[in-house]
């Protein structure tokens, strides 16, 4: 599965009354964490496809998890063109996972294991507090 670490696609959002679905010409860019997670996905695809729409999902600034899901919607959808993966998030998601996703020459291997494919550890997980942040202007 392609991958790139550029930091977003340039895409205008009046394509779409949802911010976090934009379409730009003739490719959608989904966020599994915001669009109804992998059953929004599908559905998103569903529509997408029969007008030879192409899915570039944002996962930028998105956990393990995310990346984790958002690899097995890629791999099951016939128009999936690129997946945005921030490789400079990389090192804490490495350091929580019992199993952490390798980028090679621009790739990620699907995981074969059961469920997303990612496992986390809980003790490694446990050294990163989790800390309260202001609710920013206008949320």
């Amino acid at each position: 599965m392609k991958i790139t670490g550029i930091k977003s696609f340039l895409a205008h959002p009046t394509y779409s009354k949802d911010p976090d679905i934009v379409i730009k010409k003739n490719m959608l860019l989904v966020k599994v964490e915001t669009d109804e997670g992998i059953i929004g996905w599908g559905e998103a695809n569903t529509m997408a496809e029969p007008y030879h729409v192409l899915i570039a999902p944002h996962n930028y600034n998105n956990s393990s998890m995310s990346l984790a899901a958002s690899l097995q919607v890629c791999a099951v959808i016939p128009n999936f063109l690129i997946l945005e993966y921030g490789v400079h998030f990389s090192e804490l998601g490495d350091a929580i996972a019992m199993n952490p996703f390798k980028v090679e020459n621009g790739y990620i291997r699907l995981p074969t294991t059961p469920g997303l494919g990612l496992e986390i550890n809980e003790e490694a997980l446990g050294n990163y507090s989790f800390k309260e942040l202001p609710v920013r202007e206008g949320y």
